[in-house]
């Protein structure tokens, strides 16, 4: 048995080492798999209004049965496996911008074989393009741009063009997807671009331009605006903007919200819709048309007015006398032949022994101070002691510097101490027209119930006269205020007091107001 055996498992041992060596012969005489032809004509292709896709394209390779690719995300530095397809053509829309890629195909036959690998150029994925680029109008100097903002961006370069430049230039950069330009002309279109960059250094993978998107600046603020109060108005005047077809008149009361007054074509408004004693503030703005919509400008500085009871108005205070020589004659009116003094040098205190002419003085300096603190435009015949001015010069003056009333300073004289009191003197009709002895008896009236209630003096009445000069040849209203008696010695004394003084100038004030808003 045991030979048997013996002899049973040599045979078995040789048979398999038979087989194994056959089956080694027969896998070294085994057929390798052929190798297709190599890709031809292979492109990748970047549309820079697409950050997100590169396409490859390539001819057919012979053999070929499908297509391995790999990509190098760094510029060809390393591989990795990417895709196989059976087509000519394949997107890849994973790629980031900012990035250099690049490709290798490989042909592949149905038996597994494999060509030589064909590479593509190095591809840097461009930022997308911008979109949504808008320009909004703030102001005649400033546009606002805002635009949608491209993955991968890190900055942003605006390219703009106004008329008269050559094309685009870079304007500004910015990290953000907004940005103003500023300092620019009014009333002017300028087109802007914007260009998308990884930094603001890079060129490699800046974007494409945006389309172009233009707007016009607002018109320019009006210049040289004037607000004059005058008589119980406001009235205002500027200059022409380019461009405007209307202008928007707008008002502030105090500390109040400005509040649109009048819309006009013309350049000047007279507000009549005012109250004395108060402030006024105003602005205005133009508009025009662009693109059959309203093109508003900018508004200029506010400008305050103050409106006051004698805002605009021209008075003459004629303080009397002040001669120190003889003036000589002149005629009575200007169609007179009759001759009379140019002027007297006046009375004197009886107590004080102040001229005349002093007292006279400082109540006009008083008067002249609290009339412009009403607004007045105040023209005096003198301001020094010493004035040899003739009663027809002093008419002058007030013609010259368009006064519409001329309020006469004096102080009476009697022989009889015991005489007190203050008047009125007015124009007569003698030589005087009626509009201006109508107007002067007016006036007088006014002051003259306002100085007695002011001071508590004695009235004398009001007179008109036409023997005197000051009233002849005066072309406007014309009132001689006799402020008491320098030869009653205490009247005297009262009229020199500073606090009497005030009184006086207070009534006449007062009087001069209601005369010329009546």
């Amino acid at each position: 048995m045991k030979l048997k055996r013996k002899y049973l498992i040599l045979p078995l041992a040789v048979w398999a080492a038979v087989f194994l060596l056959c089956g080694v012969a027969w896998a070294a005489e085994a057929p390798k798999p052929a190798a297709p032809g190599k890709v031809a004509g292979l492109t990748a292709e970047h549309l820079t209004g697409d950050a997100t896709r590169i396409t490859l394209r390539w001819k057919a390779a012979e053999g070929a049965d499908a297509y391995k690719i790999q990509r190098s995300e760094n510029g060809g530095e390393s591989w990795k496996d990417w895709t196989t397809t059976r087509k000519l053509t394949c997107p890849d829309t994973t790629v980031t911008a900012g990035k250099t890629y690049r490709y290798q195909v490989r042909a592949v036959s149905a038996d597994g074989g494999e060509s030589a690998p064909v590479r593509t150029r190095a591809v840097p994925v461009h930022l997308k393009k911008i979109t949504g680029l808008k320009v909004k109008r703030l102001s005649g100097a400033k546009l606002a741009l805002t635009w949608t903002g491209s993955a991968g961006a890190g900055s942003y370069d605006i390219y703009r063009h106004a008329p008269g430049e050559e094309g685009y230039r870079k304007v500004a950069a910015c990290a953000e997807t907004a940005c103003t330009a500023a300092g620019l002309r009014a009333n002017t279109v300028y087109s802007f671009k914007v260009v998308a960059g990884v930094n603001r250094s890079d060129t490699t993978y800046r974007s494409a331009y945006s389309a172009a998107v233009a707007n016009r600046t607002g018109l320019s603020a009006p210049g040289g605006l004037k607000c004059v109060p005058y008589k119980h108005t406001v009235k205002l005047s500027w200059k022409k903007v380019p461009g405007a077809k209307t202008y928007h008149i707008y008002r502030e009361k105090g500390k109040g919200a400005y509040t649109l007054l009048r819309t006009t074509d013309a350049r000047k408004f007279t507000d009549k819709k005012v109250s004395d004693n108060t402030a006024y503030t105003y602005r205005i703005r133009a508009r025009g048309v662009y693109r059959e919509a309203a093109l508003y400008g900018d508004y200029c500085k506010g400008v305050r007015a103050e409106v006051l009871p004698l805002s605009g108005y021209v008075i003459c205070v004629d303080a009397g006398h002040g001669n120190t020589k003889s003036l000589g004659t002149v005629y009575l009116a200007p169609k007179s032949k009759k001759r009379v003094s140019g002027g007297s040098s006046g009375t004197r205190g009886v107590a004080t022994h102040v001229p005349e002419s002093v007292l006279t003085l400082k109540v006009a300096k008083r008067l002249k101070t609290a009339l412009e603190d009403k607004g007045a435009t105040v023209a005096m015949t003198r301001s020094k002691q010493v004035c040899n001015l003739n009663n027809v010069q002093r008419c002058k003056i007030a013609k010259k510097a368009g006064a519409e009333l001329t309020i006469r300073i004096h102080a009476d004289g009697s022989s009889n101490s015991g005489t007190r009191g203050a008047s009125m003197q007015l124009p007569g009709s003698a030589y005087c027209s009626k509009s201006i002895v109508s107007r002067s008896a007016k006036a007088g009236k006014a002051i003259y119930k306002a100085v007695l209630k002011a001071t508590g003096a004695k009235g004398r009445g009001q007179t008109k006269r036409n023997d005197l000069v000051g009233f002849n040849w005066s072309s406007n209203p014309t009132v001689l205020l006799e402020m008491g008696f320098m030869s009653n010695p205490k009247e005297d004394r009262l009229m020199q007091t500073a606090s009497y003084q005030k009184k006086i100038v207070k009534g006449i004030v007062k009087g001069t107001m209601g005369y010329f808003k009546g």
